[in-house]
């Protein structure tokens, strides 16, 4: 992403390198990355929740429930939002995991909640998801990121920092 104008007042920018700060308000312009919440599903003797995704990119390919961060959502709100919307399912005590650059240069926040039941999961396809699954073994998913997630969850059963720390 390049901004061309200033984000304050609407100034076009006259340099490519960032900061920028315009000209006319001296506001400066970062190019910061977009926080995107990573939710590992826990499902009480059935696996990891993941979902056939709808959208683009990677339609057709299953994924951990993930999402955008919203302007005033604290991540735990994000990924009660992401797992609710994309899945049917309500989760509780979110915990952090995690961080990782994405090499689209998003932050990624990765989080786990404690268990659920299958029968609690209440999907119905939708715009963002086509289908669920559970996984109960490593697999690789449709984005590298969720890949590793899963990797470090079954290689240690449970989610820590001290797992986390490598990334």
């Amino acid at each position: 992403m390049n901004l061309t104008f200033c984000t304050h007042c609407g100034t076009k920018h006259t340099q490519n390198n960032y900061p920028k700060k315009c000209n006319n308000c001296e506001s400066e312009s970062f190019q910061n990355p977009i926080p995107v919440i990573v939710l590992l599903v826990p499902v009480a003797g059935e696996g990891v929740l993941i979902q056939k995704r709808n959208i683009e990119p990677a339609k057709g390919k299953y994924a951990l429930i993930s999402g955008y961060m919203d302007k005033g959502e604290t991540p735990e709100q994000t990924a009660t939002r992401e797992a609710f919307e994309e899945c049917g399912v309500q989760v509780k005590n979110i915990r952090h995991c995690g961080f990782k650059v994405s090499k689209s240069q998003n932050l990624l926040i990765l989080m786990e909640c404690d268990p659920v039941n299958k029968e609690d999961i209440k999907f119905s396809p939708n715009a963002e998801v086509s289908d669920i699954s559970f996984l109960n073994k490593i697999e690789e998913l449709a984005f590298e990121a969720h890949s590793e997630f899963i990797k470090q969850y079954f290689n240690a059963k449970k989610i820590d920092h001290k797992t986390m720390a490598g990334w």
